[in-house]
């Protein structure tokens, strides 16, 4: 288990942070800038000296930061401009712990799938590409233990997946804890077991991802999103689609990107959905859902619903005006229509 307590005086406030989770956790960070979260990673990993770290029952908050078992990327951590890819990864390997997580630099480029950037020069590389090529080098390091300050921040949505995805692989099979800084609420809540919230350098909330995102877009009156898991992707090329399946049920989705590499699984913005209480079947949308209303929550300028497809929920976030012209109640079937996947 990992334990962390940390209480640092910074310039504008103490940073105050305590928690504890087992290994192959992965934990992220949420916050607005300046709230601690880059500092909150430099005391766990002993940049900042004085904190208190406990990683199965060894207290190693006094130990040099190369002896703790840890690694940092920090958000500016730039490649060595003099070898190319495979040399800075090559670097990795060769001057990593004998004794710590060691992932073979071939598994680790195909998991990212990174291989057509091996023979460029660093200088040729795009600021994405520069991302990718650090998180592999962090990984070669080859420690148990890897802090992640805004890792993935210059790349798109469907290159984020994937790398997410290889978080998540990495947690579970290769027993690795993370720790993520991310501004994307969305980015952490797809691979996140957990999400700590920092305002002003306290912890203002901590527990299941699932349920801190949902009362952040609540607090915050941003977007609210869901996860829709599926199975049995098939790629339909004459109409630039993948059909998949969702996962126990018979309904079906075609979506637009979909990298065989990244977890099965969607994001859905609240509202990018609307429903309709009957199938409408002479209608431009292709994707739509057949579910049940579970509950709904008022808000200042929505209503967000809460949606059952066969066992996985889904939201839909509805103006107050269409919501009365809708006329529903809970426990009613509704036909929901994704606009954009």
């Amino acid at each position: 288990m990992l334990q962390i307590n940390i209480n640092l005086a910074l310039k504008h406030f103490v940073l105050d942070v305590q928690f504890a989770v087992e290994q192959g956790i992965i934990v992220g960070v949420f916050g607005p800038s300046g709230a601690g979260k880059s500092s909150l990673l430099a005391a766990i990993s002993g940049v900042s000296a004085g904190q208190s770290v406990t990683n199965r029952q060894q207290n190693i908050a006094n130990l040099a930061p190369d002896k703790r078992g840890m690694s940092l990327q920090l958000q500016a951590c730039p490649l060595f401009p003099h070898l190319d890819v495979l040399g800075n990864l090559s670097f990795a390997c060769k001057h990593r712990p004998k004794n710590n997580n060691q992932l073979a630099l071939n598994e680790t480029v195909s998991l990212l799938g990174i291989s057509d950037l091996l023979n460029r020069e660093v200088s040729s590389l795009s600021g994405g590409e520069q991302q990718r090529i650090v998180f592999a080098r962090t990984l070669l390091l080859g420690q148990n233990i890897i802090l992640l300050d805004e890792p993935f921040s210059a790349l798109d949505w469907v290159k984020k997946q994937r790398l997410l995805w290889a978080i998540k692989y990495l947690a579970k099979n290769k027993n690795i804890t993370f720790i993520m800084v991310s501004h994307s609420l969305k980015e952490l809540s797809y691979c996140a077991d957990k999400m700590l919230q920092l305002k002003q350098g306290k912890m203002t909330r901590f527990g299941d991802t699932e349920i801190i995102s949902q009362q952040i877009n609540n607090e915050q009156g941003t977007t609210h999103f869901s996860f829709l898991n599926f199975q049995q992707p098939r790629r339909l090329s004459e109409h630039n689609l993948t059909k998949v399946s969702l996962i126990d049920s018979q309904q079906v989705l075609y979506i637009n990107q979909f990298d065989e590499k990244s977890s099965y699984k969607i994001c859905v913005n609240a509202n990018d959905i609307s429903v309709s209480l009957k199938l409408e079947r002479n209608s431009s949308c292709i994707n739509t859902l057949q579910c049940i209303l579970v509950s709904f929550q008022r808000q200042q300028y929505e209503v967000l619903l809460f949606l059952d497809v066969d066992g996985q929920s889904l939201l839909c976030s509805l103006n107050p005006l269409a919501w009365q012209q809708l006329g529903v109640t809970t426990g009613q079937t509704l036909y929901a229509h994704l606009h954009a996947i």
